[in-house]
């Protein structure tokens, strides 16, 4: 009996690090979001200055992510965001952007339906989620996020691109309560706001 415990342990042991050598994750060299309880302040610091003229293209704001599995990885977007987003007087942005979540797409079929379940965004118990602008720096955007039900502050890397800002960083789920057995909890998200 004991001799069978000890077989059991050791294959559990054993079974962990082949699964730790086999779970893909995001490059190193991809920033990861800072996440905190959502507080009150919104300070919107001054930026490299837009001119009056130019307006935010909420139309063509863009949101794709990339999941990281064991062995594999899967590319995604969401084909419905709603954005209202605006250049302050003082070259900042405030608004609001809103993803249906249903609307997300993979690069897998089964990937995309498995995403919608409760194992992950269970999108249809939370259909939206919501980041609203709280403050831009020079290299970082503060937000209130909510996703899963759950709602708080991310502050992430950002920088200009010919006319459009652009964001590469990764985001823990755990932190919003996704809590994935079989995937790895951090998501690579990639966000394209153009302006005109």
């Amino acid at each position: 009996m004991q001799k069978t415990i000890f077989i059991i342990i050791g294959l559990l042991i054993i079974g962990y690090f082949t699964w730790q050598g086999i779970q893909t994750k995001p490059a190193d060299n991809i920033p990861q979001a800072i996440v905190t309880d959502t507080t009150g302040t919104t300070n919107t610091s001054t930026v490299t200055k837009i001119t009056s003229a130019q307006q935010i293209d909420n139309a063509n704001v863009t949101i794709g992510f990339k999941g990281f599995g064991p062995g594999k990885e899967h590319s995604g977007t969401f084909s419905e965001i709603t954005s209202d987003l605006k250049f302050t007087d003082t070259g900042s942005i405030t608004g609001t952007v809103k993803i249906a979540m249903n609307s997300l797409s993979t690069d897998t079929e089964a990937v995309t339906k498995h995403l919608n379940t409760k194992d992950f965004f269970d999108t249809t118990k939370y259909p939206t989620a919501i980041f609203t602008m709280k403050s831009m720096g020079e290299t970082t955007v503060t937000g209130t996020f909510t996703i899963h039900g759950v709602t708080k502050d991310i502050t992430f890397p950002y920088t200009q691109s010919g006319t459009a800002y652009i964001a590469n960083f990764t985001l823990n789920m755990k932190e919003f309560g996704i809590d994935q057995k079989f995937a790895n909890e951090t998501v690579q998200v990639m966000l394209g706001v153009p302006f005109k």
